[in-house]
């Protein structure tokens, strides 16, 4: 009499239930027992049982149905089949009808056209298509592995947010950071907060990024940098492209090498992986760092390619001990030399030096020797009129504490110096003609000539010095072309 009130009532239920969507469906089970001394609560179902709710069906090896609380607790072979787009299996199933939650535990999968999700506990929404886990789960697609310890995936716009040690593990790259979000469908990754990307040959840095990694190419905007072995590449905003090794930086672009002190910087740069070329555009600097006094130069545009940096048009320089200016020059980053051309000029304190092609030496950190190539002269202004000349061949400077402290000229030799009594009243010119000078210096003004072989020397007084007489041949006083400070070699 007891088993068919049982079967009456299971029958009772499969009518009720079929008329309220709200409450779950039992559509097959092989065996029911109810027994309201042992469990009055719940009926058990066993053998091949199918139920269905929010047009999802699950199916399972044996459940507990709570009819009054609308609830199924289900074990063995759990698998949920919603729509025939989202599968998910799993050994035990906790599903109430009330907020639709279904939680799975136990070698948990969800499946649909994107992805597959791996962990040993889901919690899924089945109305709103939302799975969320709390435990260490990993996600396959075709191209890459997820990892994450707690995140969310709505199936109904294709996007995963993971929370805490994210890592993606693709066949050339791997991403390692805690704030992710993913679409499926787009193959989009958005990084927020602390992140990096790994490939072969880079690290990239960023605290707001999007990275396809269908096509590898990443938007850094907040923090970001691209570390090779040879550079450290940082700007505002980094487009990179990893398929081509290319990358752009826009605004505060900052190249730092990871063998020397020298730090390029810019508005706007290109970064050529392959061949380690940058191109710098808009407001481009060199910082090359001095033990007392850092020099700042400037040219419409920098190429660094491997170990030499050029600079062209319109170069100046500023450092508080020497100012330069050219058309075009070369920093040669392994020996820190700096070589100027085309109308090359320095000033150092109230002296002009002019050659077809200047070098400044480093040593130690710190400018030690610069030589004047071909057709050099130095000019030291006395007055508004008179000025001290020497030119030659060839001149060398050697440098200590950054004055200059001796200036050797090698061939062709002239001098022109002013003449001045006791009383400091210039009294007339002496031009001297020797093949060889040496001058030595004191605080960057002429202080001693020596000259090596025996010169040729003629003064002319004051009175009878004709203007043209005052100046050797090709004296150009180019004073107002001096930078003033660190921002005038921007004007």
């Amino acid at each position: 009499m007891k088993f068919i009130i049982c079967k009456f009532l299971f029958l009772i239920s499969f009518c009720v239930f079929g008329q309220n969507s709200e409450k779950i469906e039992i559509l097959n089970a092989d065996t029911t027992f109810a027994n309201s001394n042992l469990h009055p609560d719940y009926w058990r179902l066993i053998g091949n049982i199918s139920f269905k709710h929010n047009n999802s069906i699950m199916n399972c090896d044996s459940a507990y149905h709570f009819i009054l609380e609308n609830k199924i607790i289900a074990f063995g072979r759990i698998t949920i089949d919603q729509e025939a787009k989202i599968m998910i299996s799993g050994e035990k199933l906790i599903y109430t009808a009330k907020n639709n939650q279904a939680n799975i535990y136990k070698n948990v999968t969800l499946k649909d056209k994107q992805i597959t999700l791996k962990s040993e506990e889901i919690n899924y929404d089945i109305k709103n298509k939302i799975a969320a886990y709390y435990t260490k789960s990993q996600i396959i697609d075709k191209e890459k592995t997820i990892e994450s310890k707690t995140g969310t995936y709505n199936a109904n716009n294709n996007k995963f947010i993971f929370n805490e040690d994210v890592k993606v593990i693709g066949n050339d790259y791997e991403i390692h950071t805690d704030i992710m979000h993913y679409n499926t469908k787009s193959k989009i990754v958005n990084l927020y907060g602390p992140s990096n990307i790994y490939s072969n040959t880079n690290k990239i840095y960023t605290e707001n990024g999007k990275y396809c990694t269908i096509n590898k190419i990443a938007n850094l905007s907040k923090e970001s940098y691209i570390k090779s072995k040879k550079n450290t590449f940082y700007a505002d905003s980094i487009n990179f492209f990893n398929n081509s090794f290319y990358a752009e930086g826009i605004k505060n672009v900052k190249i730092h090498d990871s063998t020397t002190t020298f730090i390029l910087q810019c508005d706007y740069a290109k970064y050529y992986q392959k061949n380690d070329s940058v191109h710098l555009e808009k407001k481009p600097i060199l910082k090359i760092p001095d033990e007392k006094d850092t020099l700042f130069m400037h040219a419409k545009e920098f190429i660094k390619n491997n170990n030499k940096i050029f600079a062209f048009p319109q170069v100046k320089f500023f450092q508080k001990s020497l100012k330069g200016k050219c058309d075009s020059s070369i920093y040669n980053i392994k020996d820190s030399t700096i070589i100027m051309y085309n109308r090359p000029i320095i000033w150092t304190d109230n002296l002009q030096i002019t050659s077809d092609t200047i070098i400044i030496y480093h040593k130690n950190n710190s400018i030690n020797k610069i030589e004047f190539k071909s057709e050099p002269m130095m000019i030291e202004q006395v007055d508004s009129v008179n000025y001290n000349q020497i030119k030659g061949k060839k001149m060398v400077g050697f440098v200590s504490n950054n004055k200059i402290k001796e200036m050797k000229i090698y061939g062709n030799g002239q001098s022109l110096f002013v003449i001045e009594n006791d009383n400091k009243q210039i009294i007339g010119l002496n031009f001297v003609e020797s093949s060889n000078i040496t001058l030595k210096l004191n605080n960057n003004k002429l202080d001693n000539v020596v000259y090596n072989k025996k010169p040729e020397s003629t003064i002319v007084p004051i009175d009878e010095i004709k203007n043209k007489s005052r100046f050797l041949n090709g004296f150009i006083w180019r004073k107002d072309e001096e930078p003033k400070d660190k921002y005038d070699i921007f004007n």
